[in-house]
């Protein structure tokens, strides 16, 4: 076990692979805590999630797909985690509860899922 070489390869080498590979998922893939209940009951408060920041370079967001961003692009602040509703050219309304989608070609299309519990009250 004195041999210098015994340690290197031994020790030190996969040492340094863990180090380099925290690193590198820290990177990729960081953690966030969920701070409000708006995500529940898909997310619940003070959950930890972790985030992909490399899902979007292979595919476009999706209706659905669960996001982070940072309010009005401020990093000093924490991220809002919400959910894909409505897609670029498209605009969203709530009525009676129910949620609907005018897409591009005009047609107007009520989602299967109940994601509003309330009327938002601030803007996005």
């Amino acid at each position: 076990m004195g041999n210098p070489r015994y340690v290197l390869r031994n020790i030190l080498v996969p040492i340094i692979l863990a180090i380099a590979i925290f690193f590198l998922l820290h990177a990729l893939v960081p953690s966030s805590v969920v701070m409000s209940s708006s995500m529940e009951p898909s997310l619940n408060v003070k959950q930890r999630i972790l985030i992909s920041k490399v899902a979007y370079h292979f595919h476009e967001p999706e209706r659905g797909d669960i996001i982070t961003f940072y309010p009005h692009g401020n990093q000093e602040t924490v991220p809002f985690i919400k959910r894909i509703i409505g897609l670029p050219g498209e605009s969203v309304e709530i009525k009676q509860g129910i949620v609907y989608i005018h897409n591009k070609d005009g047609n107007v299309l009520p989602l299967d899922e109940p994601y509003i519990k309330e009327v938002p009250s601030h803007p996005f």
